[in-house]
């Protein structure tokens, strides 16, 4: 009997271990024959590294599943000691934004799984480089081709000649307008020398510009610039080794274009954007009498066309509407005055994280701020109490009559 509890405790000790999160996003080393490490909180288009660390046999990554069992993806995952492979799951489009899933692991050695980076969701429906709605152009000496031999998503190389000022260009056939749009574009990139590079939002004849540049002198930088009339702002990005892959990461909205680099948000430009204008996104290479090529391991592309509001009503502790108190939505750091029944309301906002407070920081306001998570709809009953001082004591002075 005592051994036939134990059997039954052991079953549901190992069914349960399939459910518990073995890790968030930091490495972490896990061992042991047909193990399943658990994915927590694992999104679509989530990348994977899983690393042998060990210095003796080598491991076998079989598959990713979900939790419910279903196989994702296979892996070609047979690794030598150290050697590294990455999964990128660019098929799991069919799923939740959030869900948990493990991967089986063939061995009882330790490995090492890395949470490399999230993805976007891929505003072009999960099509991959080598489909359409991508328009691929090269120079006479320059040419394109798809390398699977180092990952197991395969990335683009786009290759240019010794022709002076040629080009080789990678572009979107749709084309966008920040003014109406908010964009956010993924590119995972490797250049192969310190040339001429770009990488971003712009618009026919340089009409328009929201990227990333590599300069001729080797300068990363960020730039933007309303118009091929107009002078372009131009932001220096220290401190990154372009040889390497890296994420960068263009979002931009009819407030300001940010910068990001491996998820790290390097500026902010939010003046002489390229309004009313019609922008690709291109990946560029111009040649300046050197042979170069740039690798791309993935553009990801979120588009939203809808924009939503933020609403709501400040009442004093009595109850009564607090009409004529200015709140202010951050970002954007725009102002709306309550009406004669306390209401405000922010529109034209885009999906995002935005703080609502008062623009007087001497108020009682309870809460003092709120922060609200716009997703695909807009958001009512943002609410606030103002709490006012005690009503003022007047007292009346009456001069005395000197004589």
């Amino acid at each position: 009997m005592e051994s036939f509890i134990l059997n039954i405790f052991l079953a549901i000790t190992f069914f349960l271990s399939l459910y518990v999160p073995f890790f968030t996003n930091n490495i972490n080393n896990v061992k042991g024959a047909g193990f399943q490490v658990s994915l927590e909180n694992l999104f679509k288009s989530s990348r994977y590294d899983i690393k042998n660390s060990s210095v003796v046999d080598a491991v076998y990554v079989e598959s990713f599943f979900s939790m419910n069992g279903d196989l994702i993806t296979t892996v070609d995952g047979s690794l030598q000691p150290n050697q590294t492979i990455t999964s990128n799951l660019v098929d799991i489009i069919s799923l939740s934004s959030d869900w948990n899933g493990y991967v089986i692991v063939s061995s009882d050695q330790e490995i090492e799984v890395t949470k490399q980076d999230t993805l976007l969701y891929d505003g072009f429906f999960g099509q991959t480089l080598t489909e359409s709605p991508w328009f691929f152009t090269t120079s006479s000496d320059g040419t394109y081709q798809f390398d699977d031999t180092n990952m197991s998503n395969p990335f683009l190389n786009i290759n240019i000649g010794t022709s002076l000022n040629s080009s080789s260009t990678l572009s979107s056939i749709d084309t966008f307008r920040i003014d109406s749009q908010l964009i956010k574009a993924d590119t995972r990139i490797k250049l192969d020398n310190n040339s001429s590079y770009f990488w971003g939002m712009q618009g026919i004849n340089e009409n328009g510009v929201v990227g990333f540049r590599l300069s001729s002198t080797g300068e990363l930088q960020a730039i933007v610039r309303e118009s091929n009339l107009v002078p372009e702002t131009v932001f220096n990005l220290s401190g990154i080794n372009v040889l390497e892959w890296h994420t960068y990461r263009i979002e931009t909205s009819p407030f300001y274009a940010k910068f990001y680099i491996d998820g790290t948000l390097k500026t902010t430009i939010e003046t002489n954007l390229p309004f009313s204008k019609d922008l690709n996104f291109l990946v560029i290479n111009t040649s300046q009498g050197i042979s170069k090529m740039i690798s791309i391991d993935f553009v990801d592309l979120l588009v939203y066309s809808n924009v939503y509001a933020i609403s709501g009503t400040v009442l004093t502790d009595a109850g009564l509407p607090a009409a004529n108190i200015a709140m202010q939505i951050t970002p954007f750091e725009n102002t709306f005055s309550t009406d004669n029944a306390g209401n405000y309301q922010f529109t034209n906002l885009f999906p995002g994280s935005y703080t609502i407070n008062a623009l007087d920081s001497g108020l009682n306001l309870q809460p003092l701020y709120q922060t609200i998570s716009i997703i695909n709809e807009s958001i009512e009953n943002v609410d606030f109490t103002l709490t006012l001082p005690p009503e003022d004591e007047f007292f009346i002075y009456l001069p005395m009559l000197i004589r």
